[in-house]
């Protein structure tokens, strides 16, 4: 199990990453604030199966955001922008605080890709991942994130 600090409007929170249900039962009780439901840690964090996200909302009682990523890379093709939609839908029907997600194409925020996938899941938070650190220009990104 792997932490890592997120602040909301709120103030500070312990954003907790749970690969497992056991992950997740575990954070809650050492005091988490948020979870991220992610698979394949090793590889940075993918999109978790929908069973395990419905085996965690029904294990503990924290806000739970869910990555949604196909690939290690940040880029992602129509295929997979499509399939992450069809994702976010089904996610929006559970008792979400958020998503976690974050597209570039050249090394710029893709806005379309992220726009896209979000507006499929229009009532959930987003949090924009850590393929902002990858951004050429992070002001720039920031702007565009702001469009979104």
């Amino acid at each position: 199990m792997q932490q890592a600090k997120a602040t909301s409007k709120g103030g500070p929170v312990l954003e907790v990453i749970a690969c497992s249900v056991s992950d997740a039962l575990e954070a809650q009780r050492g005091g988490a604030g948020r979870l991220e439901i992610i698979r394949d840690f090793h590889r940075g964090g993918m999109t978790p199966s929908l069973d395990l996200v419905r085996d965690i909302l029904d294990a503990v009682t924290l806000p739970v955001r869910v990555m949604l990523r196909e690939h290690e890379s940040y880029e992602a093709d129509e295929e997979q922008i499509e399939k992450l939609c069809a994702t976010a839908m089904m996610l929006s029907q559970l008792n979400l605080d958020g998503l976690v997600l974050g597209f570039l194409k050249a090394g710029e925020i893709d806005v379309q890709s992220t726009g896209r996938v979000l507006s499929c899941a229009p009532n959930l938070n987003a949090t924009f991942h850590h393929a902002f650190e990858e951004a050429q220009d992070p002001l720039r990104a920031i702007q565009h994130l702001k469009q979104l």
